[in-house]
């Protein structure tokens, strides 16, 4: 399996400005040319079908149009055991009827007519060892329970469109069950392992009775426990801002997975950061595991809880 990392390089902005400096009056375009490849984006879920992307590459500032690869022959593998070919779906998408099982070695192969068949393998993690406690309700705190540590995992929370009540309390609505959750830009924990690399330096603002969990940008990382750290299990808190009905989500992450959401939120923070010269500089990565090609095949095991501001928890 390849372990590359592919730079994007931004130096072009710099030169331009030395170039007007140096009064020069031709216009050069002195952006690298990088070569065309392949990007594959295929994230195994629990979930009974998977979902497969395949465009081709392009570089920064040429738009945000991606071709896509017409044709091609994508194999799913568990186990070194062939599983089922993926069907095209729309434009760049295909599609593949089967749901992983946890432990279990997956590879994915792609050939494209002309091109070196391109290849990627994951492991399907296991579910997090977490519970939800039942306690005081809260309109932006839900308390969990840690019950183990030993592989990163990571928290979202989304903006949930189901909003009725359900007629049965003891039957909560399923993420799966949503048409439309929005990603919130901001959420809040006091785990003892979240990772600071995505942190905003602010504590919560959204309870008073709640203030010191810190916010982090999207997601929030969970890293495994140091060696020989005790203290399992324990609880700690998710926050978000207010709303009527929400998910907080966890998932356990493939390694793949993990270095490429931790590499994308790292290239995203870096051109957030208004009026920073050093991104013209940029040598941050996103973490790619594609032979052959670019882009990223991982795993998840997503677990998500339902609440209703008007529920008891």
């Amino acid at each position: 399996m390849s372990r590359r990392l592919y730079p994007i390089l931004a130096l072009w902005p710099l030169l331009a400005i030395l170039c007007g400096l140096a009064s020069c009056t031709k216009e050069i375009d002195i952006r690298p040319r990088a070569e065309v490849q392949v990007a594959v984006s295929c994230v195994l879920a629990n979930t009974d079908l998977q979902r497969l992307k395949l465009t081709y590459s392009k570089e920064m500032g040429r738009g945000h149009y991606f071709d896509e690869v017409e044709q091609a022959t994508a194999t799913l593998y568990e186990e070194g055991t062939a599983v089922g070919v993926f069907t095209k779906a729309g434009y760049g998408d295909w599609e593949l009827h089967f749901r992983p099982t946890p432990g279990r070695h997956y590879r994915l192969e792609v050939e494209v007519p002309g091109r070196p068949t391109l290849r990627a393998t994951t492991t399907m993690p296991s579910p997090v060892a977490v519970r939800r406690k039942r306690g005081r309700r809260s309109p932006t705190t839900r308390t969990f329970i840690q019950r183990q540590l030993s592989e990163p995992y990571w928290i979202l929370c989304l903006h949930s469109s189901l909003k009725e009540l359900p007629a049965d309390p003891q039957r909560l609505p399923t993420l799966e069950q949503d048409p439309k959750v929005d990603l919130f830009k901001e959420i809040a924990t006091d785990h003892r392992r979240v990772d600071q690399f995505n942190g905003v330096g602010e504590l919560s603002k959204w309870d008073p009775d709640h203030q010191q969990a810190a916010i982090y940008q999207y997601y929030a990382r969970i890293a495994p426990p140091r060696e020989g750290e005790k203290g399992l299990p324990y609880e700690f808190v998710v926050q978000h801002a207010p709303v009527q009905a929400s998910f907080v989500v966890f998932r356990a992450a493939s390694v793949e997975y993990d270095r490429y959401l931790r590499s994308v939120l790292e290239k995203m923070q870096f051109y957030e950061s208004e009026g920073d010269p050093s991104a013209w500089f940029d040598q941050t990565v996103v973490y790619s595991n594609i032979e052959h090609g670019l882009g990223i095949f991982g795993a998840y095991y997503q677990t998500a809880y339902y609440y209703h501001e008007a529920l008891p928890i």
